[in-house]
């Protein structure tokens, strides 16, 4: 995906759903995301095939911009409307690909 994407998304994806896309939260930041970390994961359930539909959900929680941006979120993820998936302090960093390293 691209930068908007990592910092800051609603999406969903199944039958008739579309590929998750950087909502009017997006920060807009340039670059190429990278995952750093994850705080803690927590899974009531699970995503198999004859499910319909995934939807996930991204609470951005702080954004910092530097040389590194740097994008920290909770997270949850609904299979056919049942929340499956939660995780809290992700962390995404992007690095600008027009700045030189």
């Amino acid at each position: 995906g691209d930068a908007g994407n990592a910092l800051g998304t609603k999406g969903e994806k199944g039958k008739g759903g579309k590929k998750g896309e950087a909502g009017p939260e997006s920060s807009g930041s340039p670059g190429k995301g990278r995952a750093l970390g994850v705080g803690d994961v927590r899974f009531t359930g699970e995503i198999t095939p004859d499910k319909k539909l995934v939807r996930y959900e991204i609470d951005m929680k702080r954004v910092r911009r530097g040389k590194l941006v740097l994008g920290i979120a909770d997270g949850r993820v609904y299979v056919d409307g049942e929340h499956v998936y939660t995780a809290t302090d992700m962390r995404v960093g992007l690095k600008n690909m027009d700045q030189p390293a």
